[in-house]
Parts: C-alpha cells; structure tokens; sequence
C-alpha cells in the first residue's frame, strides 16, 4: 500500500460518509476551539508518545 496526501477530494469524500462535522483537520479544530480533543487522536496511551494526524474521521455512531 502507497501512501498518499490527503487531497480535497477524499476530505470530501469523507465528509459525505460521516458528515463535514466529524472529519477534522488541524485548521478546523483550531477554528472550533477543539484543539485539545483533536490532540488526543494522536496519542499512544500505552507511552508517552504523540504524533499529531493530519486528519481523523469521527463518527457519530458504531454504525456510521
């Protein structure tokens, strides 16, 4: 599997399967004032590490 940059087209795609509120980016968490739950994507609880997603899709239910 090749890596790929996310592109506006799959952040579009994304937004049409969980909706443009539930696909978070850096800007749009600084935006929002959610910053510090946009962090907790990137951390590893099991150490004490963090690397910070470009992006994470969070939806709204199991289902979704």
């Amino acid at each position: 599997m090749n890596f790929q940059s996310l592109t506006p087209e799959l952040v579009v795609a994304f937004e049409a399967i969980v909706g443009p509120t539930h696909v978070l980016t850096a800007q749009r968490a600084e935006a929002a004032a959610t910053a510090d739950a946009y962090a907790d994507y990137g951390r590893d609880h099991t150490e004490d590490l963090h690397y910070a997603p470009r992006w994470c899709c969070a939806p709204v239910t199991p289902s979704r």
